[in-house]
C-alpha cells in the first residue's frame, strides 16, 4: 500500500499533522507505528477514486485498529508532525481545538436529526415501548438504482415513506447518501427492523446474548447505500459512525461487543457490503470507538 503513495503530494488532514503521505510514511517507518493507508474499504471505496488534498485523518490511522504499535511510538509521531493528536481513546493523545472528528471532517451530522415519524396508527409502528437497550442493529436499505451511467441511493423519505405504504417494517433511522439523519420510529420504541415470527429463524444464542428478542432490546439503523454493490457514501458511512457513537454513549454500549449487522441477527444478507466484506465491519466498529474517544475527550454527554 505504501509504494501507491510514495512520492505522492497528497494532504492527509489533522490525525497526520497536515503532511504529504510520503513524509507520513518516512515517520511511521521511523517510529514502527506502521501505517496502513487507506481506510476507504470500510465504505467500500478505493483510494484511487479519491482526488489529491482529500485524504484525511480516518484514510491515515494506524495499524489494523487504526491506532498505533504503542502509545510511545504515536506521541512521537505527533510531536515530530505537529499533529493536534486526534484519535483520542484509552492511553493516546485526546482531542484539541474543539471537535475534530476522526474521518476528515468537523461536520457533525447528528446535530440536525429530521423528525420524519411514521403515524402511530400504522402497521410499520407498535407504539410498544422497549423496556431496555442492549444493541444496535446497522442495515442497508438496498435502495440504489442506475440513473442513467450513475448509481444513486434512495433518500431516506422515500424509505419511510415505503414503509408506511407498503409493508410491516420500520427501523429507528435512516442515514441517507449526504449524511442527512432521519428518526422514523423513537429510539424508545420497538421498531420491526430485526425479528422473525418464527424464533427458530434467529442465528442460535442470539437472544440470550440480547436479553430477549432483538427488536425490544436493538436500535435499528439503516444506511443508505448508494452503490449496487451495498457500498455506502463517505457522507452516509460517518454520519452512521457519529450516530452509532452517541448511542453507544448514551445507553452505555460496548462497540465492539453491542453492534450488530442484521446479519449477526438472522442471516440475512444485511447490511450487504459489510457482510461481503466482514473485515471492514471491524473497520466500522473501530470508526465508531474511536468517535467515543473524541467525544469523551471533548465532554460529550
Amino acid at each position: 500500500m505504501e509504494k501507491r503513495f510514495e512520492g505522492q503530494e497528497i494532504k492527509v488532514n489533522q490525525g497526520a499533522g497536515n503532511m504529504t503521505v510520503s513524509d507520513y510514511i518516512a515517520l511511521q517507518k521511523k517510529t514502527g507505528a506502521g501505517a496502513t493507508l487507506p481506510r476507504q474499504a470500510a465504505r467500500g471505496e478505493k483510494a484511487e477514486g479519491r482526488a489529491a488534498g482529500e485524504m484525511s485523518a480516518g484514510d491515515g490511522n494506524l495499524t489494523d485498529r487504526g491506532y498505533p504499535s504503542s502509545a510511545e511510538g504515536f506521541n512521537k509521531v505527533q510531536v515530530e508532525s505537529g499533529s493536534p493528536g486526534n484519535l483520542a481513546r484509552k492511553g493516546y493523545p485526546s482531542t484539541t481545538d474543539g471537535y475534530p472528528d476522526a474521518y476528515g471532517t468537523e461536520k457533525r451530522y447528528t446535530d440536525n436529526i429530521v423528525e420524519y415519524l411514521i403515524p402511530k396508527d400504522n402497521k410499520a409502528r407498535s407504539g410498544n415501548k422497549r423496556a431496555k437497550t442492549t444493541g444496535i442493529v446497522i442495515h442497508y436499505t438496498d435502495g440504489a438504482k442506475k440513473d442513467g451511467n450513475k448509481e444513486i441511493a434512495q433518500t431516506p423519505k422515500q424509505t419511510i415513506d415505503y414503509w408506511i405504504k407498503e409493508q410491516v417494517a420500520s427501523a429507528h433511522l435512516v442515514v441517507g447518501e449526504n449524511g442527512d439523519i432521519y428518526q422514523a420510529i423513537p429510539n424508545d420504541e420497538v421498531a420491526y427492523h430485526a425479528g422473525e415470527n418464527d424464533i427458530n429463524k434467529f442465528v442460535p444464542g442470539i437472544q440470550d446474548i440480547l436479553e430477549g428478542h432483538p427488536n425490544s432490546r436493538t436500535i435499528g439503523i439503516e444506511m443508505e447505500n448508494n452503490k449496487l454493490s451495498g457500498a455506502f457514501s463517505p457522507e452516509t458511512y460517518n454520519a452512521t459512525v457519529q450516530l452509532t457513537a452517541e448511542l453507544c454513549m448514551e445507553y452505555a454500549l460496548d462497540p465492539q461487543t453491542s453492534i450488530y449487522t442484521h446479519n449477526d441477527i438472522t442471516g440475512k444478507m444485511c447490511p450487504k457490503y459489510f457482510v461481503n466484506n466482514p473485515g471492514t465491519f471491524s473497520l466500522f466498529k473501530n470508526d465508531v470507538e474511536m468517535e467515543m474517544g473524541n467525544l469523551g475527550s471533548v465532554g460529550y454527554k
